[in-house]
């Protein structure tokens, strides 16, 4: 197989090993020469193929260092994240449920503001069913509008560039 269909198979797997082109022969000749050992058949053969890589050095010129870090620090200046925000309509769309015992087993506090919930009280269900004290996670999609534990993302507006 090394010989026909497999000669570009073995060409490809070659190249991805940097495998230079003038070895490629004697490669394919150890392999078929321990196929042979192992006998004829289409079982797995192992091959320990050992070959030295040569890395060349590059020097740059760095004449222009100047210019360069030039236009990397306006660019980073010029960069402004921008926050995208929750739509309005769906942060007042979230649920507001009553804190019972039993989810306070599951969850204990605000992961937004570390504050310990208490039963009776409200908080505010995203769709994800993670729950928040209402207005820390009100202010936290006006920000972003990824929960800020699981990142589900909740609807938002196309921000133009």
């Amino acid at each position: 197989m090394l010989y026909d269909d497999g000669d570009c198979l073995s060409s490809t797997l070659f190249n991805i090993l940097a495998i230079p082109i003038e070895l490629h022969r004697g490669v394919l000749l150890d392999i078929a020469s321990a196929a042979g050992l192992a006998g004829i058949s289409r079982s797995s053969i192992v091959v320990d193929l050992n070959y030295e890589v040569t890395v060349n050095e590059v020097e740059l010129d760095h004449e222009d260092n100047g210019e360069v870090d030039r236009v990397i620090l306006e660019s980073m200046e010029a960069y402004q994240p921008q926050p995208i925000p929750a739509t309005k309509a769906s942060i007042e769309a979230l649920e507001k449920v009553r804190v019972q015992q039993g989810l306070l087993d599951c969850v204990k506090e605000c992961i937004v503001c570390m504050q310990q919930f208490e039963v009776g009280s409200e908080v505010t269900r995203m769709p994800c069913s993670h729950v928040y004290h209402g207005d820390c996670i009100i202010k936290w999609l006006e920000t972003s509008h990824f929960c800020p534990l699981c990142r589900y993302p909740m609807p938002h507006d196309e921000i133009e560039n």
